[in-house]
């Protein structure tokens, strides 16, 4: 395969760019899921998954799209001048979103456990409510807490309810600014009325009387850092649910 940095191509014009992948036919025709011979260039799908382990599993996945979203922010912090922001705001809240999904759902999971559910191949007891909705994922989880036992005894639990209350403010500002969740992934068009087929409204961009949304990269990027830091300590509380939940 040829030398050149594709880089450098992207840099130059079109032509350039169709030339070199019509001369090196194998970057059209290779397949991804490979093993690549230098070991620092691999990624692992199931590398940092417990098998078996839902609620580890997500806070898993959970952990790469706040990391992927953390990361993009900085990016845009060291240098906005070309607008890059605007464009990469949708991955980042997407991913700052979906996150936040997984990482409540998992602590659901977690919570029931300690509540003596159950869940080994109970495929009802893991379907958390909620969907995609993150403040009905909250407020399903601060009930599933109010109600949870060992709460003297178990003190990794009560650690987890001050974290998890900390993030109502950011879950219930997003909720407001958006109808639906997945709005990040869509320009999630909603009928004005209901009457007429094409009469829908745009979330995001200025279109008629609405005025674009405005984030503060700097105040997003706090917030990424410390959802970062809730998942991993989540971690913690995975390990000792379980030690307290296969004891008995």
């Amino acid at each position: 395969m040829c030398k050149k940095n594709i880089k450098d191509l992207l840099e130059k014009n079109r032509e350039s760019l169709l030339k070199y992948f019509d001369e090196n036919k194998k970057f059209s025709d290779e397949n991804i899921f490979i093993r690549n011979n230098k070991e620092i260039l691999n990624a692992f799908l199931n590398y940092r998954t417990e098998l078996f382990d839902l609620k580890d599993q997500m806070s898993s996945i959970a952990e790469g799209y706040i990391t992927s979203s953390r990361e993009m922010i900085s990016l845009c912090l060291m240098d906005n001048s070309d607008s890059k922001a605007d464009a990469l705001i949708f991955p980042i809240m997407f991913n700052l979103v979906h996150a936040t999904e997984l990482w409540l759902k998992s602590l659901d999971i977690s919570v029931r456990e300690l509540n003596n559910f159950n869940l080994t191949g109970n495929a009802a007891a893991m379907n958390v409510q909620g969907n995609h909705d993150i403040l009905q994922l909250y407020n399903t989880l601060s009930k599933e807490l109010d109600t949870a036992s060992m709460k003297n005894e178990f003190p990794k639990l009560n650690e987890t309810i001050k974290l998890v209350s900390s993030s109502k403010g950011f879950i219930t500002d997003i909720s407001k600014k958006i109808t639906d969740v997945t709005a990040f992934r869509y320009p999630s068009l909603k009928k004005i009325n209901k009457n007429y087929k094409d009469n829908y409204r745009n979330q995001f961009f200025n279109t008629g009387d609405l005025k674009n949304n405005t984030i503060d990269l700097e105040k997003l990027h706090v917030l990424s850092i410390w959802l970062e830091y809730v998942i991993s300590e989540s971690q913690y509380f995975f390990m000792a649910c379980h030690e307290q939940y296969h004891s008995e």
